[in-house]
């Protein structure tokens, strides 16, 4: 009876070290997807371009955006790095819930 609660507890521990990789491996995933947006609106705003994800090639000739779209385009690069921070500590620490996802920028 003994080795046979020693053997169910070793596999729920097994499980479980199963469940938190995963979860790491998720929030690691979703810190570089925050990190990337981050990183493409410091680009367009450094570029004196809007920002742009890849759907369509920058037109030719295209005028740069005004101060209120640089405004908040800045607004959502902050918005990513909090993101970005948020999901480096869950992926660090995948036993701890994480904190609440802070609201997005208004548009």
């Amino acid at each position: 009876m003994r080795r046979m609660m020693v053997s169910v507890a070793v596999v729920a521990v097994a499980i479980q070290a199963w469940q938190l990789s995963l979860w790491s491996l998720n929030y690691r995933s979703l810190a570089e997807e925050a990190s990337g947006f981050e990183a493409a609106y410091r680009r367009a705003i450094a570029e004196g371009r809007d920002v742009n994800f890849g759907c369509f090639p920058d037109p030719p000739g295209q005028p740069s955006p005004t101060p209120a779209r640089v405004a908040k385009m800045r607004k959502w690069a902050s918005y990513y790095s909090l993101l970005k921070r948020k999901y480096e500590n869950a992926a660090s620490h995948p036993w701890i819930p994480p904190v609440r996802r802070p609201p997005s920028p208004k548009p």
